[in-house]
């Protein structure tokens, strides 16, 4: 009887300890929580982007057009953004201030070039060009003189998830909770049978 004794508790524990294990490595849910990007959405330039750059006659500001996927919307819009405005918001990954489409009256579309040194011929005092890059999804401007850039077309997180994450977070300390209640109520009930707090 005592080496049955001996085995089942030898057993028992064996359980446990794999059992305590288990919780131990499929706990921790809150650092889990934070560290996950599942919750991050990105808009991006779409493929074809369909870039086009315009010049405003009156102040020669330049306006950006291009085609941009949203995965948010899982759908492709088209987006128009004014150059010189946005180019420290965009250079940051951050979602640049986008005008109506419609803004586009009475602008000049700059043409569009397939090498710098086209670029630099067609550049006038009147008007730049720009020259595709990476497949449409940068541009580098033509100016008589000199060239501006490269520019990169926005790309930046929809939704970063952060409120997600903070309401998630009192559910996720619970979680925790529990399963550190689990293992400490595992281990005290084993040493307690161990001790010869129970018997067979």
């Amino acid at each position: 009887m005592k080496f049955l004794r001996v085995v089942f508790q030898a057993r028992t524990g064996g359980l446990l300890l794999s059992l305590v294990a288990v919780l131990l490595l499929t706990g921790c849910l809150t650092p889990k929580l934070w560290k996950t990007n599942d919750f991050s959405q990105s808009a991006y330039p779409a493929a074809p982007a369909n870039l086009e750059v315009f010049k405003e006659p009156s102040y020669g500001r330049l306006l950006v057009r291009y085609h941009e996927y949203s995965e948010k919307k899982n759908a492709v819009t088209e987006r128009a953004y004014w150059l010189t405005e946005n180019r420290e918001t965009v250079e940051a990954g951050k979602k640049p201030k986008f005008v109506e489409i419609g803004n586009l009256k009475g602008l000049e579309p700059l043409p569009a070039c397939m090498d710098t040194a086209e670029c630099t011929v067609r550049a006038t005092a009147a008007l730049a060009a720009y020259v595709p890059l990476k497949d449409g999804h940068a541009f580098l401007v033509c100016r008589p003189g000199f060239q501006d850039g490269p520019f990169s077309l926005p790309a930046y997180d929809e939704r970063r998830g952060t409120t997600t994450k903070v309401l998630l977070t009192p559910l996720a300390v619970i979680g925790d909770t529990v399963i550190v209640g689990s293992v400490v109520g595992i281990l005290f009930a084993y040493l307690y049978a161990q001790g010869g707090g129970g018997t067979l």
